[in-house]
C-alpha cells in the first residue's frame, strides 16, 4: 500500500505527482491501474484564451511602464495561436515582434510582423 501506514484511518503523507501531458497517458497502463486509483484528485492546466494572451501581454508591458496599445486587436488571436499553450514561446514571439516592430517603425504591432517574429522565433 503505498505511503498507508494506518491502513485508511489516517493520512500520514500527501504525494503531489506533476508531469507533462505524456504522464496521463503512462498513468493509463494496465500495470499502473492500482498506483490510478489511488489518485484522489486530477487537474490538467490548459492555456491561455484570447482574453487572457491580451491581459498576459499588457501586464508585461506594463511592467516596463509601457501604457500605449502597441498590439493590434487581431495580433492576439494570431499570438493565441502560434504559442500552442507555451509561455516561453508566446515570450519569444512577444520580444521578437516588439524588436521586428522598432526596425520596421510598425506601431501598432500587426499580425504580419507577428508571423515574422514567429518564423525567427522558431529557428
Amino acid at each position: 500500500m503505498l505511503m498507508n501506514f494506518a491502513f485508511d484511518s489516517e493520512d500520514y503523507c500527501t504525494l503531489i505527482l506533476v508531469g507533462q501531458p505524456i504522464i496521463e497517458k503512462t498513468l493509463r497502463a494496465k500495470a499502473l491501474e492500482p498506483f490510478r486509483q489511488r489518485i484522489n484528485m486530477h487537474y490538467t492546466l490548459t492555456g491561455f484564451t484570447v482574453d487572457e494572451v491580451k491581459k498576459y501581454v499588457e501586464d508585461r508591458l506594463a511592467l516596463v511602464h509601457c501604457s500605449k496599445e502597441l498590439f493590434t486587436p487581431e495580433s492576439y488571436h494570431t499570438l493565441h495561436s502560434l504559442m500552442q499553450g507555451s509561455t516561453r514561446v508566446l515570450n519569444a514571439i512577444i520580444t521578437k515582434s516588439l524588436i521586428i516592430g522598432m526596425n520596421h517603425e510598425c506601431r501598432p504591432i500587426n499580425t504580419d510582423v507577428i508571423m515574422e517574429a514567429n518564423e525567427e522565433a522558431r529557428v
